[in-house]
């Protein structure tokens, strides 16, 4: 009898230790919730944590531990001026896409957080420097910058630009400049051309933001709507101007509407357009102002400037009878 009894008093100690274990553990818990924000957040070393509870308020204690964020993502922008725990995402994406020092980083992605989404401005970033980008929406007016300038089909008008963008693939060939696919394309149209005594002589190609100011006079390219550098689709690397071009255009009366030349070409440059007319689209190649099409494009009929689209939509193109501006048109609306 006196066993049992000694055995139920060691099971009730037993349970009563186990509850007052357990209760230590919990108020130890909370206390130490209490007096250390970050006691649900389990990342970092000892000196991270203390920095962080540091530098970061109550809220943005709290916002870290329900984003579980790992602390590499923002711990290089903590210290800078501005920082913001919620654009740490943003901060990191930025960092990894252009290079900075974490401060132009910072207030970069703070001036314009509320205006792209996450891919949106990585895109950007990929093609514009943190300066361009600041320097365009303080300059640029009513414009949209581009955030897709390599792409063949772009057109560019009054409302978008490039701004000071300069593409990444470009390829040289004595004095003409052109991306490295067109003038690829270029070399192999003009030795095929040449196969069947046409000549055709490259102009211009590639014109960079710069050159387009400072050379306003001289440019070949035309601009009748009066575009804004940053505007004109030389800057692409995807237009090819050949030589013919300076003939035609300054036979163009100013006040013409229609765009076409009000006396013949000459034989031989009869026979460039001709041979233009039937090859270019086989190379990638299309007419960029064609005849007819003066409502569209909003420029003359130009015979002598090529833009490079890839063969597939040159073909499309060619074979539908549709400029630039008619075939972006049905392929967008096909999406």
């Amino acid at each position: 009898m006196n066993d049992k009894l000694t055995i139920r008093i060691r099971l009730w100690r037993g349970a009563i230790f186990l509850v007052c274990f357990l209760l230590f553990l919990q108020c130890y818990y909370l206390l130490d919730i209490h007096y250390n924000p970050l006691a649900r957040y389990p990342y970092g070393t000892p000196e991270q944590r203390e920095m962080i509870e540091m530098i970061l308020s109550d809220d943005d204690i709290d916002y870290l531990i329900t984003s579980q964020m790992d602390p590499e993502i923002f711990l290089p922008f903590m210290l800078s001026e501005g920082f913001n725990i919620r654009n740490a995402y943003y901060y990191e994406t930025a960092m990894q896409t252009r290079s900075a020092q974490p401060e132009i980083v910072v207030d970069f992605v703070n001036m314009f957080r509320k205006r792209w989404t996450l891919s949106e401005m990585e895109n950007y970033l990929r093609f514009y420097s943190y300066n361009d980008i600041v320097d365009f929406y303080d300059n640029s007016g009513q414009a949209s910058l581009v955030n897709k300038p390599d792409d063949p089909l772009l057109i560019l008008d009054q409302k978008s630009s490039v701004w000071t963008y300069r593409p990444a693939n470009l390829r040289m060939d004595g004095s003409l400049i052109l991306d490295q696919e067109a003038m690829n394309a270029f070399l192999a149209m003009q030795m095929a051309a040449s196969g069947e005594g046409i000549d055709l002589q490259p102009l211009a190609g590639y014109i960079s933001y710069r050159q387009q100011k400072d050379n306003a006079a001289s440019n070949p390219y035309p601009n009748s709507r009066n575009l804004p550098y940053g505007s004109r689709e030389e800057q692409l690397g995807f237009t090819l101007i050949l030589e013919p071009a300076t003939r035609y255009i300054s036979s163009i009366p100013a006040t013409m509407e229609g765009g076409y030349l009000q006396s013949p070409l000459s034989e031989q440059d009869q026979r460039i357009s001709d041979w233009l007319e039937s090859h270019a689209s086989e190379y990638g190649f299309i007419i960029r102002y064609p005849a007819d099409k003066s409502e569209k494009t909003q420029e003359n009929y130009q015979p002598f400037i090529l833009r490079y689209t890839g063969i597939t939509a040159a073909r499309e193109m060619e074979n539908m009878n549709l400029c630039l501006e008619e075939y972006v048109q049905m392929t967008q609306a096909t999406k």
